[in-house]
């Protein structure tokens, strides 16, 4: 046990990741400064985040073999990863991997909407020759039976090449928000495999038996329009102190706290090769009421022994993983509110946040650091609707006529806690369309516009007065048509209307900082802004045009023959959403047929041509009432990815599925459209560009293949061709 304490002080580093989340960071001290920290996302919203963590090396034995424990049991006893032999926690029972551990990811409302996850993972990896890629870790999602690989992960810092270190600790950063997304429900169990480590079975000297560990987290922010409207920044880099080394300072700037009424911050602090037994390390908050360092703790984490080898949350166990142990033995991942009583911490119209790490003890190193506070700041919310002359809403896949109306409206108001000042509201109008000022309806003469035609921007100059807290929401409307000239059309022939966020600029009465804010076109049952592209094609076929597309030519020509076939069905029951954004079923209004300008048109278009023309493709079931993607499903999907990714790289579909009759019908409808999302949700996952996929459609009951509608006694055989899926080729 001598080994213990002789090299402690020597060698022992904590590799320290502190994830919070908040803005611009500065940072000086007296260590070495390995990667400077810099900003890695910052995001202001009504949410909060949470950390998903575990550690993958557990006890074995003890350094000379008695007291065998098992790795994958939670170890819940004293003692320090140095007074043991390390080994790999592997609990999937999956041959194809060396360690995994897991945990669960919980949000606290069904409203919550991911803005972002990034995935850090650290190790001691000190073999003499690496067999494994570190930057290639194994992941498996919520819902899902096999692994993931990531791939290419950047390096924060790895110790490798370094001859003066010896546990040879590398860290490592992945964001992952795009994959979360695609899943249809990111809530559950994540489990984490093949993170590259040194065991003591590997290596067993005694030096390096001083600081074997490592392990996983995620950080996930997200939305939450219940909670209270926050700055979110997460910082990372690699930066070094020791017992001998002066406290390490570093702030975060550029918000503003609330102007009245308590302060609530939070933080999350994740480091390596932290231990129970060892004291002496602290990490401080500059107390807004005294203007000194104050040691912040909490029920798990004393002041002198901040970093001390556990996963709580607000001084509790955090349960929810396996293995749970209550001492991770070396990683260590705390998530907790500031206590900011009195606001003595941090206090009102606070514009800057200072913290502090020091030891006596212990060297340890920072890999990130975040902050979480509430702001005051002002946010303009816009709300742009597109709709036809008689008021009918616009749809993603809708197909317009020649010299077509399009009617834009802005709802505009401030959701935030401050008033704004200097807003400006602009949209960049679509190529093809011509604008006249003369169509715009403001609800005031104060409002100045201004149009440049050579960047298509009409901007809007807002009084001050109508954007206050209290001020009520006000509404902008303007128009503009289709322009069908021949000479317009692009090189792939065709005429396309394509939409683009409205943005706002402005800022605050007290923070004169510029903000930006985009807008959205679609709220969702959560009371959350969305956005989806309209990405609009135009009938030119009876213009005449010579250099037309000849196929967009001869499907728009099928129109006409197409539409009786196409409103013996009851298209106001049809739930659609764009491949750009999905769009939740509930939220959709109800489709009308497309005004009629011109020429007369369908709102929705029978293409005959399917997949199934170009390969055997049987179809795709569903079992009853689920959405579900199946084994079976999973075959034939493996296809259908095949014949998009290797055979017709370009070739862009619809996404159309279907229910039998059973059941209510609107709720069928939801059951039909949350299939079609599951099925674009993986063909996504398998590297199929969103922009590949037009749209996904269900049709709920409306169009059986059989005489098994409402009504009928059928046979399961019958109901479940009904339950079906096409994918149309565009």
């Amino acid at each position: 046990m001598d080994k213990v304490y002789d090299h402690m002080n020597s060698i022992r580093r904590i590799l320290t990741y502190i994830l919070i989340a908040s803005g611009g960071i500065l940072f000086n001290g007296y260590s070495q400064v390995e990667v400077p920290l810099s900003k890695r996302t910052e995001f202001t919203i009504k949410g909060d985040f949470q950390f998903v963590s575990n550690t993958i090396l557990g006890k074995v034995s003890n350094d000379d073999g008695t007291n065998v424990f098992d790795p994958n049991q939670s170890y819940n006893e004293g003692g320090l990863n140095n007074q043991f032999r390390m080994g790999f926690i592997d609990i999937d029972n999956d041959p194809a991997t060396f360690n995994s551990s897991s945990a669960d990811l919980n949000l606290s409302s069904e409203c919550a909407t991911i803005k972002h996850v990034g995935l850090y993972w650290t190790a001691s990896y000190a073999d003499q020759e690496r067999k494994h890629d570190i930057t290639s870790i194994k992941i498996k999602y919520p819902g899902n039976t096999s692994y993931t690989t990531i791939r290419n992960a950047q390096v924060i810092h790895d110790y490798y090449e370094d001859s003066k270190s010896v546990f040879k600790q590398y860290s490592c950063y992945k964001d992952i928000t795009d994959q979360i997304l695609n899943l249809t429900k990111p809530t559950g169990t994540y489990t984490v495999a093949n993170i590259p480590a040194t065991t003591t079975e590997v290596d067993d000297n005694v030096a390096l038996g001083n600081g074997l560990a490592g392990g996983w987290t995620m950080i996930v922010i997200y939305e939450d329009n219940a909670k209270q409207r926050k700055r979110f920044y997460v910082y990372d880099g690699f930066v070094n102190i020791d017992s001998k080394a002066k406290p390490v300072d570093f702030s975060f700037e550029n918000f503003q706290t609330i102007p009245e009424g308590g302060v609530h911050g939070k933080i999350g602090v994740i480091s390596y090769e932290g231990d129970k037994g060892i004291r002496g390390d602290r990490f401080q908050i500059l107390s807004n009421e005294t203007k000194k360092y104050k040691s912040i703790s909490d029920n798990t984490n004393p002041m002198n022994n901040f970093f001390n080898a556990n996963i709580t949350e607000n001084g509790r166990n955090i349960t929810t993983r396996v293995p749970a142990s209550q001492n991770t033995l070396g990683y260590d991942a705390d998530l907790f509110e500031i206590k900011n009583s009195r606001n003595a911490l941090i206090g009102n119209n606070q514009t800057k946040s200072s913290f502090r790490l020091s030891t006596d003890n212990d060297g340890y190193s920072v890999m990130a650091v975040a902050f979480s506070v509430e702001i005051y700041e002002p946010a303009i919310h816009i709300v742009k609707r597109s709709r036809y002359p008689d008021d009918s809403f616009v749809f993603p896949n809708d197909i317009i006529a020649p010299d077509q109306e399009l009617k834009y409206s802005l709802t505009i108001h401030n959701d935030g806690n401050d008033n704004a000042k200097n807003t400006v509201i602009k949209d960049v109008l679509p190529e093809n369309v011509i604008f006249s000022t003369e169509s715009v309806n403001l609800p005031s003469k104060r409002i100045k516009v201004n149009y440049d035609e050579s960047s298509r921007i009409l901007s809007f100059i807002i009084p001050n007065k109508m954007v206050k807290v209290d001020s009520d929401a006000f509404i902008i409307d303007y128009s503009l048509k289709v322009n069908t000239s021949c000479e317009l059309l692009n090189e792939t022939g065709e005429v396309i209307i394509m939409d683009q966020p409205v943005t706002a600029e402005f800022n605050g009465s007290l923070n004169e900082t510029k903000k930006f804010s985009k807008g959205y076109n679609h709220i969702n049952k959560c009371n959350l802004p969305d956005y989806y592209q309209l990405k609009l094609p135009v009938d030119i076929s009876g213009l005449n045009c010579p250099n037309a597309n000849t196929d967009f030519v001869s499907r728009t020509k099928d129109l006409e023959r197409n539409t009786s076939e196409t409103r013996t069905s009851d298209t106001s029951k049809n739930t659609q959403s764009t491949g750009f954004n999905p769009v939740n079923p509930g939220d959709v209004t109800k489709m009308k047929p497309s005004p009629k300008s011109g020429i007369a048109l369908a709102s929705d278009i029978k293409i005959s041509r399917t997949i199934n023309d170009l390969i055997k493709l049987n179809e795709i079931y569903f079992e009853f009432d689920k959405w579900d993607i199946t084994e079976r499903a999973i075959v034939e999907l493996t296809k259908v990815v095949k014949l998009m990714n290797e055979d017709f790289p370009d070739m862009v579909i619809k996404i159309e599925t279907h229910s039998d009759s059973r059941g209510n019908t609107d709720y069928n409808l939801i059951l039909s459209q949350k299939r079609a999302e599951s099925i674009y949700k993986y063909l996504i996952s398998q590297n199929i560009s969103r922009n590949r996929i037009l749209s996904y459609t269900g049709f709920g009951e409306s169009k059986p293949i059989n005489k098994c509608a409402d009504g009928e006694d059928c046979s399961e055989e019958e109901y479940r061709k009904n339950r079906r899926s096409n994918f149309v080729i565009m």
